[in-house]
């Protein structure tokens, strides 16, 4: 019989855990050469986004493979809140999700318990995967919640509202405020750079991360991180930091 393998570290979670920030960058290119690409360049995290882009779940496997001992934190955005997609995607390895469009803090617990396996939580039991590296990983199922990370997005005004009870009681590890859809102008509908109206509600942000223990992040441009003028143009460069 070969020797037992240990279960992946989360160095994310660790890094957010430590107080560290943490410098990402997203991808919708779909494929593993792009994400192998990427994860050279040097960023902590790569986030593979399935809501607004065409990757699909083979798809998902092909980058995680090929980021694989980089030294970057793959994350992976669902196209939705669905224990169905998360699980499928916990299966093939990840250990953090970005959940889109967090309502309210019911909505962030149900993130976090289809991220875990009872009765902390509902993820489903398979004895066969690759996260647990095809039945190597010894007592996976004991062992998985501790790395797993949630992160949500606030993405509407209502989850503006919710912020303190989404960051104090849902056990999710981090936010992020993100910067459009904003409000509708001139029968138009949104545009980013609308923006949510976050002024004066940055400091409402870190307070209530700072009370629920939770990171908090945004998306923003490498203009506004000092990363150089070669990526200027990418708009989605991303921090999150525990406060």
């Amino acid at each position: 019989m070969p020797d037992a393998l240990p279960l992946p570290v989360n160095a994310f979670k660790r890094a957010l855990a430590e107080g560290r920030t943490q410098i990402g960058l997203w991808t919708s290119l779909g494929t593993g050469t792009a994400a192998e690409i990427l994860s050279g360049a040097g960023f902590d995290w790569l986030l593979i986004d399935t809501e607004h882009s065409p990757t699909e779940l083979p798809m998902v496997l092909d980058q995680l493979r090929a980021i694989e001992g980089s030294g970057t934190t793959p994350i992976v955005r669902p196209a939705w809140n669905d224990p169905v997609l998360f699980k499928r995607l916990l299966d093939l390895g990840a250990q953090s999700l970005l959940v889109p469009y967090v309502q309210s803090a019911e909505e962030a617990r149900r993130a976090v318990a289809a991220t875990r396996y009872p009765p902390a939580g509902i993820r489903g039991i398979a004895v066969v995967h690759r996260a647990n590296r095809y039945g190597r990983v010894k007592d996976y199922h004991v062992q998985a919640n501790r790395e797993m990370c949630v992160l949500v997005q606030i993405e509407t005004r209502r989850a503006l509202a919710e912020l303190e009870a989404i960051a104090a009681r849902s056990r999710a590890q981090g936010g992020q405020a993100h910067r459009h859809p904003g409000p509708r102008r001139r029968g138009r509908p949104p545009l980013p750079g609308d923006g949510l109206h976050l002024r004066g509600r940055g400091q409402r942000h870190r307070r209530a991360a700072q009370r629920g223990r939770a990171a908090q992040g945004a998306v923003c441009s490498a203009r506004a991180l000092g990363l150089g003028s070669v990526l200027n143009r990418a708009q989605s460069i991303s921090y999150l930091r525990t406060l």
